[in-house]
């Protein structure tokens, strides 16, 4: 009776939620290593994002997430030499890539990242990190209408996460049940996710597939398959159009499927204007959001408000 209540809970989250099992946003180029692991440095600069998330506000037990992420190329630390002077041994292309190299360990094709999220729903809670390498090369036999070559990035990531079921936070109809005793099962559960991306400093596109492993859910000792992490894929496209004004305009497709829900589809345009931009995203469960964002010096700061016209 007890695995017949944790397997109900676990499709209830997954339904309720789409995609809870792997946390995401409505602003999820901020994190865009959580749908796929070879956007690890794929910037000229290495950043680290921090990211929180309250959805269906006022309802007791509704999902809550907090992601930090940091991801940078390898051979950027071969750039300068030890009094912060450019590395003459080096030389570089218009992307900061190190074309031509003498005594560096790293070409500066290489890349590394990291993901640490907590991911709250209910009596359930799971928290993981995330390792991610990633390897860029340039497509120099192609070229678009720009005169510009593509990047294209391979990657892997490890995943390492621990799932949490807190029986006290069960609400019984009979407070005396022998089954549900109040006390915390927790299991730890490795996964391995992968991605390709192409891009440029105009456009990108990418492909990837998370929980490629499926790891089971064996709390309370239960082995059944209907346990189990489910696979994600994740297709994601964007342009950015500069305008006369120097006002960007930047559309955006998220495609999201896994096995046991429909495919959802995000929808997105964004204006880019100096260091203000604002954007408005449509999701196919009957989902708008809304965008803002702010740049200040090195510092970005974003927000964006879902509202539902269907019912939860």
């Amino acid at each position: 009776m007890k695995r017949i209540l944790i397997s109900i809970l676990i499709v209830l989250g997954v339904f309720a939620a789409y995609g809870q099992q792997v946390p995401l946003y409505s602003q999820y180029m901020n994190h865009p290593l959580i749908i796929n692991p070879a956007f690890a440095g794929y910037k000229n600069y290495s950043p680290l994002r921090f990211s929180s998330r309250q959805q269906w506000v006022g309802i007791e037990g509704a999902p809550t997430t907090q992601v930090l992420s940091y991801h940078g190329r390898i051979g950027r630390a071969n750039f300068y030499d030890n009094k912060g002077y450019l590395n003459n041994k080096n030389k570089f292309d218009d992307q900061g890539n190190i074309s031509t190299s003498r005594g560096a360990i790293f070409s500066g094709k290489e890349a590394l990242g990291a993901v640490v999220y907590n991911d709250h729903l209910g009596p359930i809670n799971r928290a993981g990190v995330q390792f991610n390498y990633a390897y860029h090369t340039k497509l120099d036999k192609i070229r678009d209408r720009f005169n510009r070559s593509p990047n294209l990035a391979f990657s892997a990531a490890f995943s390492l996460s621990q799932f949490v079921l807190d029986e006290s936070k069960l609400i019984l109809f009979d407070a005396n049940d022998p089954i549900i005793d109040g006390s915390k099962e927790s299991i730890f559960m490795p996964d391995i996710n992968v991605g390709m991306l192409m891009y440029t400093d105009v456009y990108f596109v990418g492909l990837s597939a998370l929980n490629l492993m499926q790891s089971k859910i064996r709390i309370n000792g239960s082995n059944s398959d209907d346990n189990r992490m489910m696979r994600h894929y994740f297709a994601v496209a964007g342009y950015k159009y500069e305008t006369q004004s120097d006002i960007f305009i930047q559309p955006t497709v998220l495609v999201k499927a896994t096995e046991f829900a429909p495919i959802q589809v995000d929808i997105t345009a964004r204006v880019i204007a100096k260091n203000l931009n604002a954007g408005i995203s449509y999701r196919t469960n009957n989902d708008i959001v809304l965008l803002l964002g702010m740049k200040t010096g090195k510092y970005y700061f974003g927000y964006s408000f879902d509202y539902s016209f269907g019912n939860i």
